[in-house]
């Protein structure tokens, strides 16, 4: 094959694997907000209370806004260490087989770890700023 045919194979197909997963995530969220709706539908057609919609970025504690912040704190910050520590691996494991031109690779992944690791600061400092309510949520 010709190696510019290759190329311009592999860039489209690269592509539409991203146009794929894209597609794939709409649809299941789609089909997700029918089965809600759909429960919905049929409580308040029996005259039961609407169930609290799942998924909900406030289903932690509705009305605890802090909880939530910490919450996703502590999310950033494992999603931080883990990239960080794959960039790690990557840099030495390619700079030790093929030298450092190429393994400087492994900073992208680490690069966003650090960025996750920032964001998780910075939101940490906003939610030490927010009141905090140690009540439970009143139940309906």
């Amino acid at each position: 094959m010709d190696h510019d045919l290759v190329s311009v194979f592999v860039c489209c197909s690269f592509f539409l694997m991203i146009a794929v997963l894209f597609i794939g995530l709409f649809y299941f969220k789609n089909q997700r907000d029918k089965m809600w709706n759909e429960t919905a539908r049929l409580a308040i057609e029996k005259g039961q209370p609407i169930p609290e919609r799942p998924f909900n970025k406030f289903a932690i504690a509705p009305d605890n806004e802090a909880a939530y912040l910490r919450a996703q704190v502590r999310r950033e910050v494992k999603i931080g260490l883990i990239c960080l520590a794959a960039g790690i691996a990557i840099s030495v494991h390619i700079t030790m087989d093929r030298g450092w031109a190429i393994g400087s690779v492994g900073a992208i992944p680490g690069l966003i770890g650090l960025a996750f690791l920032l964001n998780a600061w910075i939101t940490a400092r906003s939610a030490a700023k927010i009141p905090q309510s140690d009540a439970p949520p009143p139940r309906q």
